[in-house]
């Protein structure tokens, strides 16, 4: 047999024209592509119909083994004597007690030092960590609106002493109450946000005597600042080391947000240690120096 449509011979199996794809003709004379749509309908009846069947299996399979298991599970957990169950986890509890009293020296130890790593691992994130990320959106956006008042501000307290130090005889930071009046100051941060949104802008560090009696100008620092996700970072800082001198490149700083009661606090650190800025409140003293009061 040859195609009609160009002539080319037709080899044994072959439904369709090698060259042209004209479709050969069967035994019966009709072209085979009546056949190939008749084949692909009858396919797709068949995988229709297998769908159907597996749909039924898998209700079936439900209804059999999974809702009586689920009943079952429901029923047990009605029935359950959970002051047994309490009374069983707290007689475990006290032989696990019994046997560590009774343990030896290397054994207390090997567990002690267990029970240290496991706890470590499972809430070993600073402290800061854990606070920013415990501060929600809504305390985020109150913390950031703040900012709207200019007389919001943010201290700390170090206090320094005349003392022996790692380089002979100076200035050591001792606990508060301990320093010297002339040589203990109030860090205070303040925020100036440069746009509408507040998380962005420029912030200032100044150190005052405790007393509030005169501000340390060459203890000022200034940064850029950004808020983001329960944290405040302060970038592209700078200080002037004297009145003498230019201004220098500082550290960046990290701190993170803290809600406290109606309040807020930054915890960071900040001059070698961990430390905490409390919110405060700036006013202006009758003889026009600027204090910083906290609230």
């Amino acid at each position: 047999m040859f195609c009609k449509k160009c002539g080319t011979e037709q080899k044994d199996g072959q439904k369709f024209c090698p060259k042209c794809g004209e479709p050969f003709l069967d035994e019966n004379g009709k072209p085979y592509l009546k056949g190939l749509k008749k084949e692909m309908q009858d396919a797709k009846d068949k995988l229709a119909s297998k769908a159907d069947e597996l749909t039924k299996q898998g209700k079936k399979l439900v209804e059999e083994k999974v809702q009586p298991k689920l009943q079952e599970t429901i029923e047990e957990v009605k029935n359950t004597d959970w002051n047994k169950k309490k009374d069983k986890a707290s007689s475990l509890v006290h032989s696990l007690y019994r046997k560590f009293t009774n343990a030896g020296t290397k054994t207390k130890a090997i567990v002690i030092v267990c029970t240290f790593l496991l706890l470590f691992l499972l809430f070993g994130e600073s402290k800061c960590s854990c606070i920013g990320a415990s501060l929600n959106e809504s305390q985020q956006e109150e913390f950031i609106n703040l900012l709207d008042d200019p007389s919001t501000a943010f201290t700390v307290r170090i206090d320094n002493a005349l003392g022996s130090n790692q380089f002979g005889v100076g200035w050591t930071e001792v606990p508060e109450g301990e320093g010297s009046k002339d040589n203990s100051y109030i860090w205070t941060l303040i925020f100036f946000p440069e746009n509408d949104s507040k998380i962005t802008g420029r912030a200032v560090i100044e150190a005052w005597l405790i007393d509030r009696k005169a501000w340390a100008g060459t203890y000022t620092k200034a940064y850029r600042y950004e808020i983001r996700e329960g944290i405040v970072e302060l970038y592209n800082g700078s200080y002037r080391p004297s009145f003498d001198e230019g201004w220098k490149r500082d550290k960046d700083i990290r701190l993170y947000i803290e809600k406290d009661g109606e309040s807020f606090n930054l915890r960071g650190e900040f001059l070698g240690k961990e430390r905490l800025f409390k919110q405060s409140q700036y006013i202006a003293a009758p003889d026009k120096n600027s204090h910083y009061i906290n609230r």
